[in-house]
C-alpha cells in the first residue's frame, strides 16, 4: 500500500509539473524568460485552480506574460519589449511600477491583492524568497496580535458575570464593551488583508475563502456591537448571561484566529508545496458560494449562532490543505461535510444538547483541521524534499 501511494504521488507531481508548464506556455511561451527579467508576486489566499487560470489569461490579454504557481501561492510576470535595432523579437523584462499597478488592478477583479514588494520601495527584479519571508513575518505578527488581544477578549466573555458581580445585562455592559474594543482592534490589526479581499469579493461578485471568513467576522461582530451599545438604553436587552444568549464577539476572534493561523502556516509551507496545484480543489469558489447559501438557510431555520458555527466549519485554507499525503484532493473535504451533517442533526436525531456551545464545537473542529493540515504539509515536505529524506 505504501509503495502504491508513493507511485500515485509521484504521478501526481509529474501531472502538476505539466500543468505549470501548460500555464507558462499559454502565457506567450514565456518559460524561457530569465529569472532576472521577471517580477515576482505573492498570491495571498487564491485557492481555486480555475480562478488562477482565469487570472493568468487576463494578464496575458493585458500584455503581461506570466506563470502562476497556485500551490506555491506565487506568480511571476514580465513585459515584452518593443522590437528595436539590435534586439531580438520576444525580448522581455520586468514590470515597471506603473505596469505592476495595472497587474494589481487586474488581480483585484479576481479578489486577490498582490504582494509585489518586500519593503517600502518597489523593485522590478525582485526576489521571490524575500517576498515569501516578508509575508510569513507579516502573518506571524498577525497571529501574535490575535493572541495578545484575543485571549483577554475570550476571558472577558466567560468571566464577565463574575467581574460584574451579577447577571444583570446592564451590569455586564462594561465588560462586554471592553470585549468589543479588544476584538474590534484585533480585526483591524490582524484581519485587515482578509477583510479587504473579502470586500473585493463582494465588489466583483467572486466567492472566495476570504469572503466566507469576512461574512463570519462581520455578522458576528456588528450585531454584538449594536446589542452591547444599546443594552443601557432599551428595556429588554438583546443579550444576557443565559447560555446561548451572550454577545458573539468571541466567535469573531475565534474565527479570525483560525483564519490567520491557517494563513500563516500555509505561507510557511508553500515554498515546499510548489508545483502540486493539481491536488487542490478545482471549483473551491463554488463550494464557498454553496456554503454561504447553507449559512443563510441554517440561519433562518435554526438561528444566528448556528449559522455562524456552520460558517466556521469550512476551513479557509481547505483547498491548499488538500495538498496532503494522506487525503489529497476532495477527500480532504469529506470530514468537513460529514461533521457538518453530524452537527446539524445532533439536536434532533441524536438527542445531543449542543445549544449554546455550537461555536466552541466548530472552533475545536477548526483546530483539529488546522493540525491535520500542518501535519500533512510537514509529512509532505519530508517525503518530497530535494535531498530525498
Amino acid at each position: 500500500m505504501a509503495a502504491r501511494a508513493e507511485l500515485r504521488f509521484r504521478c501526481v507531481r509529474m501531472a502538476s509539473s505539466r500543468w505549470r508548464s501548460h500555464v507558462a506556455c499559454s502565457a506567450l511561451s514565456c518559460s524561457a524568460v530569465a529569472v532576472a527579467d521577471r517580477t515576482h508576486v505573492i498570491l495571498d489566499g487564491l485557492e481555486d485552480p480555475g480562478r488562477a487560470q482565469e487570472l493568468s489569461r487576463a494578464w496575458v490579454l493585458a500584455g503581461f506574460p506570466n506563470a502562476v504557481d497556485l500551490s506555491g501561492q506565487c506568480a511571476w510576470l514580465a513585459k515584452k519589449h518593443e522590437r528595436r535595432s539590435g534586439s531580438q523579437e520576444g525580448d522581455m523584462g520586468p514590470l515597471s511600477e506603473l505596469q505592476m499597478g495595472q497587474a494589481v488592478s487586474i488581480a483585484r477583479v479576481f479578489a486577490v491583492e498582490l504582494r509585489d514588494r518586500a519593503g517600502g520601495t518597489y523593485i522590478a527584479e525582485n526576489e521571490l524568497g524575500a517576498l515569501r519571508r516578508r509575508v510569513q513575518c507579516e502573518y506571524r505578527h498577525r497571529v501574535a496580535v490575535v493572541i495578545m488581544f484575543g485571549l483577554p477578549a475570550v476571558a472577558l466573555h466567560y468571566l464577565a458575570p463574575y467581574l460584574a458581580g451579577s447577571g444583570d445585562p446592564r451590569d455586564m455592559a462594561l465588560p462586554w464593551l471592553f470585549e468589543l474594543l479588544l476584538v474590534g482592534w484585533a480585526c483591524i490589526a490582524a484581519g485587515w488583508p482578509i477583510l479587504w479581499q473579502g470586500a473585493l469579493s463582494v465588489l466583483y461578485l467572486r466567492a472566495s475563502a476570504d469572503l466566507l471568513t469576512s461574512v463570519v467576522l462581520v455578522t458576528s461582530y456588528l450585531p454584538s456591537a449594536v446589542g452591547v451599545l444599546a443594552v443601557t438604553f432599551v428595556e429588554e436587552p438583546m443579550f444576557d448571561t443565559t447560555l446561548g444568549r451572550t454577545p458573539m464577539c468571541y466567535a469573531t476572534i475565534l474565527a479570525l484566529g483560525l483564519a490567520v493561523t491557517q494563513r500563516w502556516m500555509m505561507h510557511r509551507a508553500t515554498p515546499r508545496l510548489s508545483g502540486f496545484a493539481t491536488l487542490m480543489l478545482r471549483g473551491f469558489s463554488r463550494l464557498v458560494a454553496i456554503w454561504l447559501i447553507l449559512m443563510i438557510f441554517v440561519g433562518f431555520a435554526m438561528g444566528w449562532r448556528w449559522a455562524l458555527s456552520i460558517g466556521m466549519l469550512l476551513p479557509p485554507c481547505l483547498s491548499l490543505g488538500s495538498v496532503n499525503r494522506w487525503s489529497p484532493g476532495w477527500s480532504m473535504a469529506l470530514p468537513v461535510f460529514a461533521f457538518t451533517v453530524l452537527l446539524l442533526i445532533a439536536p434532533s436525531a441524536l438527542r445531543l444538547s449542543v445549544e449554546g456551545v455550537e461555536v466552541e464545537i466548530a472552533t475545536c473542529f477548526g483546530m483539529i483541521m488546522t493540525m491535520v493540515f500542518a501535519l500533512g504539509w510537514a509529512k509532505f515536505v519530508r517525503t518530497f524534499s530535494p535531498n530525498g529524506r
